[in-house]
């Protein structure tokens, strides 16, 4: 290979390294405000398969006290868990990106390099996204009816998403945002109940906004349809989904030769730890590095809290007509 053309090579790989952190890192600033601090994509580090923490808690400690009583009181426990979420790894496939086409079309590999990052940022974003919905919907559903407003066969309206923010009682104003898909979005902006203006748009990801200023996240997941076909609407506290993208993401371009043409082919592969607050990974059975479908089984999601309302939100079930 000529000196030249590992100097290509070695600017394709720097170029796509920057645009791809630069873009991704712009991207997940604007989409934690627009999403109202609901799905947090931060950097992170973390170690090992899984990322662990203790939750502490203390039950009716505080007690009103009789001066002129001299009666024993009963001790107030201090009670620890752990809640936590697990590594998933991810990768991509081999690309091609071979030199010569690009030389070819008269094209710098600079340019190359941006094209790609252009095409893997949203894809990156999405495949979280789409991993973290399926993971707390099923969380959710696996609790149950304490955190389910079912419409029984009515389609969305802003009176459904009200019983269902209603679930957390006198803290019905922690459900911050609302995660849905576009079917039901497109049903309360034909109703003229929805502010149809963009505040977040990345890919085929949407933020709008619903009567109350909650943002509505417009995506597409299968997710959102449940088995029967109704369609999930998630109300999600701040801090329901943590992505946190782990140090280590790495990069090759390769070149090889044998075949009529010199192959300059681009791989890359990274880690994010994803975790739903007030649960716990189910470490013994949904195990280490898990695949898509592990995340999403509820059962594999532990809730931990004492009370709903200290977990990651609620969900909407509304008829797909």
């Amino acid at each position: 290979m000529t000196a030249n053309a590992l100097t290509n090579l070695q600017v394709f790989e720097r170029t796509l390294e920057t645009a791809m952190i630069q873009g991704i890192a712009q991207m997940c600033d604007v989409f934690n405000a627009a999403s109202k601090g609901t799905v947090v994509l931060v950097p992170g580090s973390n170690p090992g398969s899984f990322n662990r923490e203790a939750l502490y808690d203390m039950d009716d400690a505080v007690v009103l006290r009789d001066v002129f009583s001299d009666d024993d009181v009963a001790e107030a426990n201090l009670s620890r868990d752990v809640v936590g979420g697990v590594k998933v790894e991810y990768g991509t496939k081999p690309i091609r990106i071979d030199q010569a086409l690009w030389n070819h079309m008269g094209r710098a590999p600079g340019e190359a390099a941006v094209v790609v990052a252009q095409r893997l940022g949203p894809a990156f974003l999405q495949q979280k996204l789409n991993l973290a919905i399926a993971a707390v919907a099923a969380a959710l559903q696996n609790i149950g009816a304490a955190v389910t407003h079912d419409a029984a066969g009515d389609p969305i309206s802003l009176g459904a998403l009200n019983s269902g923010s209603a679930l957390f009682g006198d803290r019905y104003s922690a459900i911050a945002a609302w995660i849905m898909h576009s079917t039901p979005f497109h049903q309360l902006v034909a109703a003229n109940l929805v502010n149809t203006a963009a505040l977040f748009t990345y890919g085929t990801v949407k933020i709008m906004s619903d009567h109350m200023g909650r943002p509505l996240i417009v995506t597409d997941s299968a997710d959102l349809i449940a088995d029967d076909g109704d369609f999930l609407t998630l109300g999600l506290v701040p801090g329901a989904l943590l992505l946190e993208e782990n140090p280590g993401f790495r990069a090759v371009v390769q070149t090889s030769v044998g075949k009529t043409n010199i192959r300059d082919t681009y791989q890359a592969e990274g880690s994010f730890n994803l975790t739903l607050k007030g649960c716990k990974w189910d470490e013994e059975h949904g195990g280490a590095s898990p695949q898509a479908d592990a995340l999403a089984v509820g059962t594999n999601w532990d809730q931990v809290v004492n009370t709903i309302k200290d977990g990651p939100g609620v969900v909407v079930r509304c008829d797909n007509d």
